[in-house]
């Protein structure tokens, strides 16, 4: 079904990002819109804030193999209750941030994968990776961790037409979002 813009906007509004300097992006992967701020993630893993007119607030840049730095950013989310940003990293830990660019807290995450979203109750949903077995031997598509005391429960522990295995993702990106009302979503494709 064809649609129109008008019958799913009301209205559109174009914020020019000033991407120069510090804040010029190398091809965005993901943007987020919180707090009166505009949160970008590009393809060399950090992340440029906005302030909701487009002018360049903060960048987090901290790709390396120190101790409060990353090699690879897998997702992200913003905390609204404390104003922080948390990264999901490899090696696996979720990076607490300030809007200013401060990091904050970091916790470790006891396993691997590929996106994340915080949930209300100081929890964190992460899709993780295919071959993650838990003490049960399931394979689950989804964790729910407990950021008060680093415990999980496995979802989605495979489909039986695929005897139990999880469905191959062939590459395609398995990732979260939230509804105005602040419902997470999720984005999982069976096959390409």
């Amino acid at each position: 079904k064809k649609f129109r813009y008008s019958e799913l906007f009301d209205s559109i509004r174009i914020i020019p990002l000033d991407t120069v300097g510090d804040f010029l992006l190398s091809d965005a992967v993901n943007v987020k819109f919180e707090l009166g701020r505009v949160f970008v993630r590009d393809r060399g893993d950090r992340i440029f804030i906005f302030d909701e007119n487009g002018k360049g607030l903060a960048k987090i840049d901290q790709k390396g193999q120190g101790a409060n730095e990353y090699l690879q950013i897998e997702g992200f989310d913003v905390s609204v209750s404390d104003s922080t940003l948390c990264l999901y990293v490899y090696p696996s830990r979720l990076m607490f941030w300030d809007f200013k660019g401060n990091l904050v807290n970091k916790k470790k995450v006891p396993f691997g994968g590929e996106d994340m979203a915080l949930l209300d109750d100081d929890k964190a949903a992460i899709f993780v990776d295919n071959e993650r077995t838990t003490r049960e031997r399931r394979m689950p598509q989804l964790e729910i961790l407990d950021l008060s005391d680093g415990t999980s429960e496995g979802y989605f522990p495979g489909y039986p037409f695929y005897a139990g295995g999880n469905v191959t993702v062939f590459q395609q990106r398995r990732f979260f979002t939230r509804t105005p009302s602040g419902e997470c979503l999720f984005v999982h494709p069976l096959s390409n």
